[in-house]
């Protein structure tokens, strides 16, 4: 009777009675769709403070191994560069100070004269003569000045080569300076008996300008100095021949035929060149030819030989 009653009563409302009821419900909705909106928001507040919270730690990691990382360096390199003994520099006396003032003064000069001397051969390759003779010659002297100062006091091989390359200069001016390219030619063979080449050019112009008894008197010496060189040998042969002397010259020339066999088999034979003392080096001003006389072979008994 009770819920009969009750159902009754319900048909029997009014219809705003009704309408209450349904905006009930839908307002219980809209508080369940408010209420889950604001949990999404809340847990996309909460992921990004995550992630924010992960790069600040992050950050603070790499921060941390950063400063570790400059420590050690610091350390590392800091640490033993200081921990280095300092140079002391030696006290050096006058005496000593002046000798290496002049060393350095040597090795200027030196430079300089080094420069000189490829301007000198530059300038003979295009054609200026006189401007190659005016280097070569300051060359010449500017190593001759920085010799004096050495210890050994022994020309070097660029000494000897501008010296030369001086003759040569001398020996393309026009008309041809012979007599100067003889005198430097003179010098490097005097300063050094092991370099051919000199020797060769001093024979060659000598022989050209009709001076055959100093030609042969040098080409004897040249031979003796270097008794291994087949090209020495073969020149003395052909002044030999042209002395009339055939059974020297044809000695000469068998020795330079083997000789030559043998430098080419063992390249070793050849005899290297050294640099012998002050002495036999002479100023450059000064002349070794100028008495000719005491080149000129002397007269020997008949039946007599070279050998």
């Amino acid at each position: 009777m009770t819920a009969a009653f009750l159902d009754s009563n319900l048909c029997n409302l009014p219809a705003y009675a009704k309408k209450s009821k349904s905006q009930a419900s839908k307002k219980t909705s809209s508080k369940k769709k408010e209420k889950s909106s604001a949990r999404q928001k809340t847990s996309k507040q909460s992921s990004k403070r995550d992630k924010h919270d992960k790069h600040a730690k992050h950050d603070k990691r790499h921060e941390s191994r950063h400063e570790k990382h400059q420590s050690k360096h610091h350390e590392v390199h800091h640490t033993a560069q200081a921990a280095e003994p300092q140079a002391i520099e030696p006290t050096l006396s006058e005496q000593e100070k002046q000798e290496l003032a002049q060393r350095q003064s040597n090795y200027a000069t030196q430079t300089s004269a080094y420069t000189l001397m490829d301007q000198g051969v530059n300038s003979r390759l295009e054609g200026d003569i006189d401007q190659s003779i005016n280097r070569l010659s300051e060359s010449s002297s500017l190593f001759t000045d920085a010799r004096r100062f050495q210890k050994n006091r022994t020309p070097g091989t660029l000494e000897l080569f501008s010296e030369f390359e001086l003759a040569q200069s001398y020996e393309a001016k026009t008309p041809s300076d012979w007599k100067s390219a003889r005198d430097s030619y003179g010098r490097c063979v005097r300063a050094n008996p092991k370099f051919v080449p000199a020797h060769i050019k001093l024979i060659s112009l000598l022989a050209s300008h009709g001076q055959m008894p100093l030609a042969l008197a040098k080409a004897r010496d040249a031979v003796s100095s270097n008794p291994k060189e087949p090209r020495l040998r073969m020149i003395l042969a052909l002044l030999y021949e042209k002395a009339g002397k055939d059974s020297d010259a044809r000695r000469e020339k068998k020795l330079a035929v083997e000789l030559n066999r043998i430098n080419k088999d063992d390249y070793k034979n050849r005899e290297p060149m050294t640099e012998p003392g002050p002495s036999e080096y002479d100023k450059p001003g000064e002349s070794e030819f100028e008495d000719e006389s005491m080149f000129e072979e002397k007269e020997k008994p008949e039946g007599t030989s070279e050998e």
